[in-house]
């Protein structure tokens, strides 16, 4: 008999909502997000308005840089598969602000590191 293949996980697209409230939650213009997922503003736009794919890598990347993965309070939904993740994110545990926490991130992006 023969072993089942392994499954592999599928990233989902994200919603154009979901990329405006990324985005906004932690404060950064459509460029901002652009440069933070190495885009264009222009493709930013074409995500939240729903003219566009809306690339899951860069959907991911965002999430990770930004701290969202795992996030227990008010989580954004990432689409894996169908599954939604809702694991506890290690800033929230440590109980730090998520407004500083965007705030920092902000600045960062804005200053192009």
């Amino acid at each position: 008999m023969r072993d089942a293949p392994e499954k592999r996980m599928t990233l989902a697209s994200p919603n154009p909502a979901d990329w405006r409230l990324l985005r906004e939650r932690h404060g950064l213009t459509q460029e901002d997000l652009a440069r933070l997922v190495y885009r264009t503003k222009q493709a930013v736009r074409k995500w939240e308005q729903g003219r566009g794919a809306g690339d899951p890598a860069c959907w991911h990347l965002a999430l990770l840089l930004l701290g969202e993965l795992g996030r227990k309070r008010n989580p954004i939904p990432v689409r894996v598969a169908g599954a939604i993740n809702d694991d506890a994110d290690a800033d929230m545990r440590a109980g730090s602000s998520s407004a500083a926490h965007a705030e920092a991130k902000h600045r960062a992006v804005a200053r192009g590191a």
